[in-house]
């Protein structure tokens, strides 16, 4: 036998055992930080956000003295935006959602200022396709009043308006506790369960099955409450079951604010709550974060300091907040931990003993092996 034969055993053992230990993952967490981009053409608030294909879609809304149709075109790849075909109803502070690679614009208002008395709405129903950059009307919306200050979401090809505030042409009006569904392939209208708190100016986003609304107004609340009460619910809505439960209130209770999620988030089983304000007080540069599983609720990375969004939409892992005045910002998921509210310190995990001592053992046994052979070889 080659004399090196030892000598190779003895290495091969090491290697050996060292495969068995346990492997310590190294974690570099890296803080997220929002950047500023280009800013869109067009002033105004109160528009729908939408993406589809990795694009941002900014429609409608109104400035000081008009309802817009304006439709322009965000590709962050260049940073750069682009006029599209404007929407045939011009309408703010309306339902919008993708289905199919197309975006709905559903209902809305249609004058400069949409609390007034004797105000216009619409029921309008209409869809862009993106592709050939056309519009296309659709079945209108199915209720008795058009709505405003809603959102809308999509789950295996549905889309599901939630709640929202009705037009009775009265300044305070109710909030509406429907639940409207809406087949593309069939243009048809169905409704669900009722929402147990009818609520408008809510943030709300779709995980899996279910859609998760987070705080809101109510101009006309319970007995006992002030007009234009803001909520700390947190309704969750299960498109499978048809059924509604509630979940942890809200830290902060606000209304305006955005929920998004990212792949990470969702991997995080994490929701992000972004912006929002009380009922009293300054608008704070909120980050509430829901864990859908623990129905926990912690702090992360705050919105810029002054921003406030008129829309925040997610590609990927990065967020894209939409001021109608100010630039829009976009920030990056990074491996950012939340702060958990109230703070605690997870304990750290125990080096697992057991392994370690058979690793150690197995070296042991192999390395008396090679020695008792090595003494043989020697003779």
């Amino acid at each position: 036998m080659n004399k090196s034969t030892p000598k190779v055993l003895v290495i091969l053992a090491v290697f050996l055992a060292s495969t068995m230990l346990p492997s310590i993952p190294i974690v570099r967490a890296q803080e997220n930080t929002w950047t500023t981009l280009a800013p869109m053409p067009t002033p105004r608030s109160n528009f729908g956000l939408a993406v589809v294909n990795k694009k941002i879609y900014a429609i409608g809304g109104s400035n000081d003295t008009t309802i817009l149709a304006t439709n322009e075109m965000y590709n962050p790849e260049t940073d750069t935006w682009t006029t599209k075909t404007s929407i045939p109803t011009p309408r703010s502070l309306f339902a919008i959602t993708t289905c199919q690679n197309k975006i709905y614009a559903i209902t809305g208002s249609k004058p400069s200022r949409p609390y007034s008395a004797g105000g216009s709405y619409t029921l309008a129903n209409e869809v862009y396709n993106p592709e050939t950059d056309t519009w296309e009307t659709k079945a209108p919306l199915n209720s008795q009043y058009p709505r405003y200050w809603i959102n809308a979401h999509t789950i295996n090809d549905k889309i599901y308006l939630i709640s929202g505030l009705t037009n009775e042409f009265v300044i305070w009006s109710s909030n509406s506790p429907e639940i409207n569904i809406y087949d593309p392939l069939t243009d048809t209208w169905t409704k669900g369960e009722q929402i147990p708190h009818p609520v408008h100016r809510y943030g709300s986003v779709a995980v899996e099955n279910k859609i998760y609304v987070f705080g809101g107004v109510d101009y006309k609340p319970p007995e006992g409450l002030p007009i234009g009460t803001v909520y700390d619910f947190t309704q969750i809505y299960d498109t499978t079951t048809d059924t509604w439960s509630l979940g942890s209130p809200m830290p902060v209770a606000v209304r305006d604010s955005f929920a998004v999620v990212t792949p990470k988030l969702l991997g995080l089983n994490q929701i992000y709550v972004l912006g929002g304000e009380p009922y009293e007080g300054p608008k704070p540069n909120l980050n509430q974060i829901y864990n859908t599983h623990t129905g926990v609720w912690s702090n992360g990375t705050a919105l810029p300091e002054d921003f406030i969004p008129s829309g925040i939409v997610a590609i990927d892992d990065c967020l894209y907040a939409i001021s109608g005045t100010q630039n829009l910002s976009c920030m990056s998921i990074e491996s950012e931990t939340p702060t958990p509210t109230p703070t605690s310190s997870p304990e750290p995990e125990p080096f697992p003993t057991t392994i370690a001592l058979v690793s150690i053992a197995t070296v042991a046994v192999i390395g008396a092996g090679i020695l008792v052979y090595f003494k043989k070889y020697r003779k």
